[in-house]
């Protein structure tokens, strides 16, 4: 996460200022870096203590990228789509006892959602010029929670 976040603003920031300034005065140049659990500098458990981390230090690495543009037609974004069932997200706790395999799968269940649930709205969102997209916000979180009390979802076998 900070080798490719570090990298990336670098490369995309050099390039983007070789370029004519954008064609209209309200438009900017845009990079985006994803958050995720730790960016906020929380701490949910021990075995997300590394991946956390790496995401606290992508979040200064945003703040400190955004000093560096101020003067540039480059603005920093920021993509918060929540919990996504990736195949590596799926991995990282099948090798687990099985009642911490259900336990997670029960929240995973409230608050997780799909690669095709959650992209369309992100890509809707960079569309329409937005610097902060986030997917699950603190709302959404507990209408979820609430939610899961009358209805359960499985999104494993959907």
């Amino acid at each position: 996460n900070i080798k490719g976040a570090l990298h990336g603003c670098r490369v995309a920031a050099k390039e983007m200022k070789k370029q004519d300034p954008p064609p209209h005065s309200d438009r900017l140049y845009r990079i985006f870096l994803v958050e995720g659990l730790g960016t906020d500098g929380s701490i949910r458990s021990s075995e997300t203590m590394a991946y956390g981390m790496t995401k606290y230090a992508c979040a200064y690495i945003a703040n400190a990228v955004e000093k560096q543009v101020v003067k540039c037609p480059i603005a920093l974004g920021r993509l918060q789509p929540g919990m996504v069932t990736t195949d590596l997200l799926k991995a990282s706790f099948m090798d687990k006892p099985v009642e911490e395999v259900e336990k997670t799968k029960r929240i995973m269940n409230i608050l997780a959602d799909k690669e095709e649930t959650v992209t369309p709205f992100l890509a809707e969102q960079l569309i329409l010029g937005r610097l902060t997209i986030r997917w699950l916000h603190p709302f959404k979180v507990l209408g979820r929670f609430a939610n899961s009390l009358f209805q359960k979802r499985d999104i494993f076998d959907e």
